[in-house]
């Protein structure tokens, strides 16, 4: 059962939400809507929820070799401690995260092994079995541990297994345990591995030294945001989608992706650019995407364009003192006051509007997933929603 919120109040989504977790459904969520803005993102979405890979019912189970124990198995689900799972619907959108618990002393310098196994039905009525195999080196050196971290993981399961325990726990409890448990896994790493630096210096594993950046930024997010910012059904509908999305949807979500308008214009001022395809051609050949940049206030010029793209939209942001000629070549207005976000953005026949749309369209084909609707959003303007974070509050992270 899938569940298609549009609304313009409240619509106790903490009741509706459970029928569409333990079903193998997904929550979309409109808040205050109106056709002419959130119609064509409501378009897609269930295109996409229609035509994406679906299988039936589901059962799970996965092994490991001795001296590994499974522990729980987290998903939109919720958190299950015994195997097999069973679904009765999963899509390409979905995923399952579990724990893996050391239960005995493993020899250095062998392997440890995994096996999941998946069986399900396709949409042609063909009962079907895949099976993954992996192996893993072990060691017990803690320095190679940590250099061969996949922070993503970590960080995806994280998210799951503090959501997993919300119902029960207090959303303070909830922001606590985040802190405390990114304050221990690199608490442990400069105990045990950087000994001999200096005890007043902050000592990272190169693997994660993002990881309190990431941290921090889910704390800013609907879930686990304080409720004074963020109605009830926007927590949940934003809690759902982090329990059962991909660790990708998840890391944009947390960390969005910040790119500069004058380098799309002109490749030349990026070292690292990539050619993006697709699109419309302009005069010069190729579209270039340039490297995102870090999502800072200090990064942030007034005199620039900025692309913010996250999990769910695109935010195209104007400075308070954006340059005249960017306003001219992508708006094709002279001044901010003539802009008007609620009629998007648009489309010109000028070089530099091009090469951003094809970046723009590039962007929502790398997600698989969500929509990403393009939003217009003026320094002086009011946030969009209190749905969604602007960029300012985000580069304040």
């Amino acid at each position: 059962i899938d569940v298609f919120a549009c609304t313009q109040g409240d619509v106790d989504l903490a009741t509706i939400a459970p029928v569409a977790r333990m079903t193998g459904g997904e929550v979309y969520y409109y808040p205050i809507f109106n056709s002419a803005d959130a119609g064509e993102k409501l378009h897609f979405d269930v295109f996409r929820n229609l035509t994406r890979t679906t299988v039936y019912d589901v059962s799970i189970r996965a092994r490991c070799s001795i001296g590994l124990n499974i522990e729980k198995y987290f998903g939109g689900f919720g958190e299950a401690d015994h195997a097999p799972i069973q679904l009765s619907v999963m899509d390409a959108d979905k995923t399952i995260s579990f724990g893996l618990k050391q239960t005995s002393k493993l020899a250095p310098d062998s392997h440890a092994y995994l096996q999941l196994a998946i069986l399900y039905t396709t949409i042609q009525k063909e009962r079907k079995i895949r099976i993954l195999n992996y192996t893993f080196a072990v060691t017990d050196q803690v320095s190679q541990l940590y250099s061969s971290v996949d922070m993503d993981a970590v960080l995806g399961l994280e998210i799951r297994q503090t959501a997993s325990i919300l119902q029960k726990i207090t959303l303070n409890n909830a922001r606590n345990r985040l802190c405390q448990t990114c304050t221990n896994v690199l608490a442990y790493y400069r105990k045990t591995v950087s000994k001999t630096v200096a005890s007043a210096q902050f000592v990272l594993p190169e693997s994660m030294k993002a990881y309190p950046l990431l941290i921090l930024g889910l704390l800013k997010t609907p879930a686990y945001g304080f409720t004074e910012y963020f109605r009830l059904d926007n927590k949940v509908a934003n809690l759902v989608q982090l329990m059962q999305g991909s660790f990708s949807y998840a890391l944009m979500r947390v960390y969005p992706k910040l790119y500069s308008v004058a380098r799309i214009i002109d490749p030349s001022q990026d070292s690292g650019t990539m050619i993006v395809s697709d699109g419309d051609q302009t005069a010069s050949g190729s579209v270039m995407k340039p490297l995102n940049i870090a999502c800072s206030a200090e990064k942030i010029s007034p005199n620039d364009i900025y692309i913010l793209a996250n999990s769910d939209f695109i935010y195209v942001y104007l400075p308070k003192d954006v340059s005249e000629t960017l306003l001219v070549e992508i708006f094709g207005k002279s001044a901010l006051t003539e802009i008007v976000p609620e009629e998007g953005f648009p489309v010109l026949e000028s070089e530099g509007n091009t090469r951003v749309r094809n970046v723009i369209e590039g962007l929502r084909k790398e997600r698989a997933g969500a929509y990403q609707q393009v939003k217009v959003l003026l320094y002086s303007s009011a946030p969009v929603s209190y749905t969604h974070l602007t960029l300012p509050t985000i580069c304040s992270v």
